[in-house]
């Protein structure tokens, strides 16, 4: 092998040498770039996520006041809420069009967390809109109608908390969670209000109705303390913010007169005759939009976050490109300054040294004047030169005085010829 080399020029090696050196950066950079490319790719993927939390969210939201109003409309007998149901119906049904729109921009994703539980969720929320007939001709209890629309929101609220499991950033994750502990404490006070919409439309809580309220009462304090463990300062603040306020208050002491009827026969007491079922659901529908705020919050905290992360992800990308392109630029001019600067002076000399054989002294050597290795072969080549030059001098000179000897010899010669 390095017998062949030896048939290599010059300039080839250097090249073959410094390939290995320029690969290496090369190979670096390529995985900078991948690094960075597939940040940006995750970072869509937040961003998708994100639309996907917000999308899930209003479906869940419409949901449930589209329960609670279903709930009222079956225990007034159909004598109230049906304009208002109808209303309801049709943004859940515009909040369904845009979550099945979201979905189609998922599909060419890799990650199946986001596309797994699609065509359950989908099949699941057309189930429960189908039902609506059965609500229409009230052929269908309240308590079945609130399990159905239940069961339909929590495999909505469990699909938002698998997409926690698309990251392994805490702060994407922690407001994943914190919006999912505010969902399930919203679904529960919807629960709330629907249960409560029922008994203060029949004018009783027995049949269990006033001990699910109490139920349902502890799983919201138990969801909020979740909450409140993974919420950011701001987000606790905005949640504290919403319990001091009058929604809450209102509901509180409406709680009161439910929670009465525990110990009374059949769960009837006389404050339950003095509230309306749609005094009830307006406070109830208050304090829940006032939570939703906090959601709400989490949502657009969580939009920031994915922002920021897709943003840093696009300047680190193209920093990155920049980075490969005034690198490939920099050793480009660097391979040729050491090609060139080594191959061109010594195929100058290769040159003079051709014409230096043929026996032309009359060559220039500006290589002397370089203090490395080139420049002691032209030093030595400028040696070799003036010894060549001042032998032809002197081979000049001697052929000169040998001609004059021959003259003189020729002269004398003559001169002795004629005096003979």
């Amino acid at each position: 092998m390095f017998r062949e080399m030896k048939n290599i020029s010059i300039s080839v090696r250097l090249v073959l040498a410094l390939l290995p050196i320029i690969a290496g950066l090369g190979y670096l950079s390529y995985s900078r770039y991948e690094d960075q490319s597939q940040i940006l790719t995750q970072s869509n993927t937040f961003i998708t996520l994100n639309r996907l939390v917000g999308g899930v969210g209003n479906l869940i939201y419409g949901l449930q006041k589209e329960r609670g109003m279903s709930a009222l409309f079956l225990g007034s007998k159909g004598a109230s809420y049906r304009p208002e149901l109808q209303e309801q119906r049709k943004k859940v049904d515009q909040a369904l069009a845009e979550f099945e729109e979201i979905l189609v921009r998922t599909s060419g994703l890799s990650d199946t967390t986001f596309t797994s539980h699609a065509n359950i969720l989908k099949r699941e929320v057309q189930e429960r809109l189908a039902g609506r007939s059965a609500i229409d001709s009230m052929t269908i209890a309240v308590p079945e109608e609130i399990a159905g629309y239940t069961k339909t929101v929590g495999l909505l609220i469990d699909y938002i908390a698998a997409l926690s499991k698309v990251s392994d950033r805490a702060d994407i994750n922690n407001n994943i969670t914190a919006n999912v502990a505010m969902i399930e404490c919203i679904e529960r006070a919807g629960q709330e209000r629907a249960t409560g919409s029922a008994g203060f439309s029949s004018g009783s809580f027995g049949g269990g109705l006033n001990r699910r309220i109490i139920s349902l009462i502890a799983e919201q304090s138990a969801y909020l303390g979740v909450f409140r463990r993974v919420a950011s300062s701001e987000q606790a603040a905005a949640l504290a913010a919403v319990l001091a306020n009058s929604a809450d208050s209102k509901v509180q002491t409406l709680r009161h007169t439910v929670i009465d009827t525990v110990d009374h026969p059949n769960g009837e007491s006389g404050g339950v005759s003095k509230i309306t079922a749609g005094e009830w659901f307006k406070a109830t529908t208050d304090r829940i939009d006032a939570l939703r705020t906090v959601s709400d919050k989490i949502q657009g905290d969580l939009r920031n976050v994915v922002e920021i992360i897709h943003e840093d992800a696009q300047v680190a990308l193209r920093s990155v490109l920049i980075w490969i392109t005034v690198g490939a630029a920099f050793a480009a001019i660097m391979m040729s300054i050491v090609v060139f600067g080594i191959t061109r002076p010594i195929l100058r000399l290769t040159k003079s040294m051709n014409k230096l054989a043929s026996g032309d002294v009359n060559i220039d050597i500006p290589e002397v004047t370089f203090n490395d290795e080139v420049g002691q072969m032209a030093e030595a080549m400028r040696v070799f030169r003036d010894g060549v030059a001042e032998r032809n001098r002197l081979l000049k000179e001697e052929s000169i005085l040998q001609e004059k000897e021959e003259f003189l010899t020729k002269q004398l010669h003559e001169d002795a010829m004629g005096a003979s």
